[in-house]
């Protein structure tokens, strides 16, 4: 069943606490009630659901714990781009990670922006000459994720998103045989994170077992840097 999507929380029934949870930038649902909610409102409804609401993905508590213990080791200055409201940022400096929130603030989002700085990626780059880039969702521009490969301050890229060949994706003229290919030009090594089954997208669906996982959460890594600790997740 698909249902009507409404901005009164009380018409989600069983789910409303989860949509506030979903929608609040101070609060965050776990995995199981995300995917809990997206089976009551079904794919049409999910999919009206996160566009209302100006969501590519959903962070749940799973998935920013789990990434924070990956980010926590990685080098500071940490920045991410393409930020949208910031809660992403929000909780992960919650989790113990120092990590700076940008966004150019070129998209109409519903809700406020926590924390945010108005920033392009290049002026990201340019102004804290970052470590460690986060990206979540950025548009379906490879020319965005190159800019951040290609800057010399940049040792570690992880790409949260649909990855290879999706047409979301800033990877979306790539198929994974070509990612390693592609990562080399730029002298990074890609390594998938399975961090991913925590995460919740705009374009998963209710399956028999639960929902689709189409989210990718995909680690650059500079050839000269020494990825295997990372080997643990």
């Amino acid at each position: 069943m698909n249902r009507e999507i409404s901005t009164d929380y009380c018409c989600f029934g069983p789910y409303s606490p989860v949509v506030g949870k979903v929608l609040n930038v101070d609060s965050i649902p776990r995995y199981g009630e995300v995917v809990g909610l997206v089976r009551y409102l079904g794919k049409d409804g999910w999919l009206r659901f996160c566009s209302r609401f100006s969501l590519f993905n959903v962070e749940t508590f799973e998935f920013v714990a789990a990434l924070s213990n990956i980010l926590r080791a990685l080098p500071d200055p940490k920045v991410e781009v393409c930020a949208g409201r910031g809660k992403l940022s929000f909780w992960l400096r919650k989790f113990g990670v120092d990590i700076i929130a940008t966004d150019d603030y070129s998209w109409r989002l519903w809700g406020e922006r926590i924390c945010v700085e108005k920033m392009s990626i290049e002026e990201s780059l340019e102004v804290y000459a970052p470590s460690t880039v986060i990206g979540s969702w950025i548009p379906a521009n490879e020319g965005y994720g190159v800019k951040i490969l290609r800057f010399p301050s940049v040792k570690y890229f992880l790409d949260i998103g649909e990855g290879p060949g999706a047409e979301s994706s800033w990877m979306h003229a790539m198929d994974l045989s070509d990612l390693r290919v592609f990562a080399r030009r730029y002298g990074y090594i890609p390594i998938f994170l399975p961090l991913a089954r925590w995460a919740v997208a705009q374009t998963d669906e209710p399956t028999p077992w639960g929902i689709s996982m189409k989210t990718k959460v995909i680690l650059f890594v500079r050839w000269n840097e020494d990825p295997r600790w990372i080997l643990k997740f």
